[in-house]
């Protein structure tokens, strides 16, 4: 006896919306993830403390990382993430792209870059 639910057209939507909530999940999972890592709060905090992006952009109000804005992979002591940040100050609004490694077991800034209205200003390199 076949089920109801996975005949036809209906099997299809079945397996699509629960396919859909796995890769949702999954997302989720691995945000969370993410921002509870040593180095997405290493480079939050380098954001938050540069005086460059202070300067250009106002006293910082939020600082936020985009979908799938990250790569984060490490082997123990040694690592590497990549970050792009939305920043939004008092007075404009802008994107930091920052490159980290992890050496003996420290994560440091390896390049970093402000994004305003298309203008490249390089902070770290």
């Amino acid at each position: 006896m076949k089920s109801r639910f996975l005949s036809g057209k209906n099997s299809i939507v079945v397996l699509f919306i629960r396919g859909i909530v796995v890769l949702v999940l999954i997302y989720i999972v691995l945000e969370i993830w993410i921002r509870s890592d040593e180095s997405y709060s290493f480079a939050k905090e380098a954001v938050i403390n540069n005086p460059i992006i202070q300067e250009r952009l106002g006293t910082i109000k939020s600082v936020s990382m985009g979908f799938l804005g990250h790569t984060l992979h490490y082997t123990g002591p040694v690592g590497e993430a990549h970050y792009k940040f939305t920043v939004r100050g008092s007075d404009s609004k802008g994107y930091v792209y920052m490159h980290l490694q992890r050496k003996t077991g420290i994560w440091n800034v390896v390049e970093a870059n402000l994004i305003i209205d298309d203008e490249v200003e390089t902070l770290i390199k």
